[in-house]
């Protein structure tokens, strides 16, 4: 992936974009007069996001002035107001567009500073930035990224923060695919490349696979994990410390990941799994590439 960057300058505001994989940071800043002003009185920064194909829309900030998220707010509660309206009160802002990230995208910046008048602002600098999605730098080699958290704005925008797996207690083998659409978006490329590399493994039924696993909640990897193991060709190691193998001190709820440990016994046989973790955490969370012999080394948490 090469790394780049955008920029633009008016009157005082600098800002540069930094495009990513699934998200854009983009930073401002101000000149020392601008923002030491006692007469201008910084009040924060509008952004507006503008594709190539689509209207401008200007991004929310789910802060403002008269409203908030507190401990007693919901995502039903909770209110949403235009950056022009409640800007943001930082200098940076990582944007993740709900549509992707596949066209060009514009971002119009304007600093805003208070008139004197209660909450109500004035227009400052404005930089118009254009961003183009980012290149690969090589052919056969290319860095995958997840797109955003569950606890987001950008995922309570796309999702109203649905759940991301059915009520109730938690089980290694639930049905995924009323959930499909919140993993595909959550996981994006990194998804896509670990399932890609998994469908590898189990298409060269000559393939070696060696597992190591950290949390293991996701029924579609515990699925495949146990697949591989039944052809004989599987060798696992998973984490045992106490989050994932002992119950919940508040609830006495066994973790998903004993289930699942013993769904992969089951499947390969107790002489291929083993259970340990190094000094506290055995931990791995990225796919390494497939040499003579695969090795699936990979977080399996849908969280």
């Amino acid at each position: 992936m090469e790394a780049t960057r955008f920029a633009g300058n008016n009157a005082g505001l600098h800002v540069v974009v930094y495009p990513g994989d699934n998200k854009i940071l983009i930073a401002m800043s101000l000149d020392d007069a601008v923002v030491n002003d006692a007469d201008k009185n910084l009040a924060g920064f509008a952004i507006w996001r503008k594709y190539d194909s689509k209207p401008e829309a200007i991004l929310q900030n789910r802060i403002g002035f008269d409203s908030g998220v507190n401990a007693a707010t919901t995502a039903e509660t909770r209110e949403w107001t235009d950056s022009d309206k409640a800007p943001f009160q930082k200098f940076r802002w990582i944007d993740v567009p709900t549509d992707g990230f596949d066209e060009p995208i514009t971002y119009r910046v304007q600093a805003l500073f208070f008139s004197g008048q209660g909450f109500a602002t004035r227009p400052g600098p404005e930089v118009t930035v254009r961003a183009t999605p980012v290149k690969q730098l090589f052919s056969k080699f290319r860095p995958a990224f997840t797109r955003g958290y569950i606890a987001s704005q950008a995922y309570a925008d796309k999702f109203q923060n649905k759940d991301i797996r059915p009520a109730g207690a938690k089980t290694p083998d639930f049905d995924t695919k009323p959930f499909e659409a919140q993993y595909a978006w959550l996981g994006a490329d990194a998804r896509v490349q670990l399932f890609d590399f998994i469908a590898d493994c189990e298409k060269d039924d000559s393939a070696k696979v060696d597992v190591f696993a950290y949390d293991l909640d996701e029924p579609d990897i515990i699925a495949a994990i146990c697949r591989i193991g039944k052809e004989g060709r599987l060798r696992a190691i998973l984490d045992d410390a106490d989050l994932h193998s002992k119950p919940d001190k508040k609830t006495g709820v066994m973790p998903v990941e004993v289930d699942a440990a013993k769904m992969i016994i089951a499947a390969a046989g107790k002489d291929n799994v083993r259970q340990g973790h190094f000094a506290r955490y055995q931990h791995n969370k990225a796919s390494s590439s497939a040499m003579r012999t695969a090795r699936l080394s990979a977080s399996s948490s849908v969280r």
